[in-house]
């Protein structure tokens, strides 16, 4: 293969007339296979939080203290928690600039078809965070995605210059919540309470009505749950902006568009990022282990934390370039391609995942939520997605789009495209 029929396989973005839903071959493959590397991350990420209230997502050894689930869980947080989230954040970023991109060079009417899909996007967050599982990210991915469309005509200079000024709001966030609890500040107390320590009375109450809950229960559990946590999304967006601005950033430089003239690049970057990310996250949890959040703050508390805030998208990053990377590389092309079809139906797997696993741990199919630890967890998130994998495979051998993705195609254009391959 030569280096344009390459090019074709990485970027084939022809135009077309109007404006309608992404054709086959316009699709971007490494795109695919990134999204669906870090959906991967997502579930196992996401594993502890089926399994256990949200207020112990950073605290599961106070529930499963056996050294298998320690160190298990120790690993995902080195490698998987975090960074999975980000890099996912960045996709949904990068998706938001193709659509962006492709509808100005379309029409120069108003993108009221961008809207409508972030619209879809925010009532599915809806459904999946009040019925199904109140950890849900897809509604503060569509008040993100909002944000991302004032950025649309805006010069690649001012997006990364808006973008690193709202990263740095993480760290003034941190900061402020160590100050709060270091100093008893009245006025950051709202910071505090974000990390406090989790009440262990409530933990085994939530555990308890989950485990037992039927049908109708469960809906009423977790949207009560979810009312506490939508509190939280103003937050969420704050944070996720910065990775959607990188996701447009990227895409408006023409990384992906050229990817296969930067590969020293790649290796350069891959190189540093991921030997940094990984490292200072090994030193992240193995303080995490060593210091308990019930201790008093201490300035290496703060140290540690701000550590972690710029290592997760070091390590980030160094996934995504060293996926691009192999892509590149003859034998291993058709391995990262595996990885494409469950990108392209990402959000039908993502809800299908929480949609499986909270129904098993709940009462309604085995009742034990709250009764498996992160090594059982792992297992049961790789046979999944395995499961996933290939069911993917099976169905773009016959359907053009995925389930929830052919009807978010059909609300953003008002009309439904044609589901079965030719």
């Amino acid at each position: 293969m030569n280096k344009k029929e390459e090019a074709g396989v990485v970027a084939n973005v022809s135009i077309s007339k109007s404006a309608g839903p992404v054709l086959d071959d316009e699709r971007l493959v490494i795109v695919d296979a990134l999204r669906g590397f870090a959906l991967f991350g997502v579930l196992a990420a996401n594993m502890r939080a089926f399994n256990l209230p949200l207020m112990l997502y950073d605290a599961s050894e106070k529930v499963f203290p056996s050294w298998p689930d320690v160190w298990v869980q120790a690993l995902l947080d080195v490698f998987i928690s975090g960074k999975a989230y980000t890099l996912f954040a960045f996709l949904f970023g990068l998706g938001f600039a193709i659509q962006m991109t492709r509808s100005q060079a379309r029409s120069q009417s108003f993108p009221w078809f961008y809207l409508r899909r972030l619209g879809a996007l925010a009532l599915f967050g809806f459904v999946h965070g009040f019925v199904i599982w109140d950890g849900d990210i897809l509604l503060p991915y569509a008040c993100t995605g909002f944000l991302l469309f004032w950025f649309r005509k805006a010069a690649p200079k001012t997006v990364l210059a808006w973008g690193a000024c709202l990263w740095m709001l993480s760290f003034v966030l941190a900061i402020g919540r160590w100050m709060a609890k270091q100093f008893h500040i009245n006025a950051l107390s709202w910071l505090a309470s974000t990390g406090a320590p989790p009440d262990l009375t409530k933990v085994q109450q939530v555990v308890a009505t989950y485990a037992h809950a039927n049908l109708g229960g469960l809906i009423r559990e977790n949207g009560l749950m979810w009312r506490q946590w939508i509190s939280f999304v103003p937050f969420t967006v704050i944070l996720s902006l910065p990775l959607f601005l990188m996701g447009l950033y990227v895409w408006r430089k023409g990384w992906v568009q050229t990817l296969l003239e930067r590969k020293t690049a790649l290796r350069r970057i891959c190189a540093w990022t991921l030997s940094l990310g990984l490292t200072t996250q090994m030193v992240c949890v193995v303080a995490h282990h060593l210091v308990s959040s019930d201790q008093p703050q201490t300035i290496l508390t703060l140290i540690l934390r701000l550590a972690n805030l710029v290592s997760m998208p070091l390590a980030s990053c160094g996934y995504a370039t060293g996926l691009a990377l192999l892509f590149q590389h003859p034998r291993w092309r058709a391995r990262v391609l595996w990885l494409a079809p469950v990108g392209r139906m990402a959000l039908t797997n993502y809800l299908t995942q929480s949609i499986f696993f909270v129904t098993f741990y709940s009462g309604i199919v085995t009742g034990l939520y709250g009764r498996v630890g992160p090594a059982w967890n792992m297992l049961a998130a790789v046979l999944f997605y395995l499961a996933q994998l290939l069911f993917s495979h099976w169905w773009f051998r016959r359907f053009r789009f995925g389930p929830v993705e052919w009807l978010w195609r059909g609300l953003t254009y008002l009309k439904w495209p044609r589901m079965r391959v030719a």
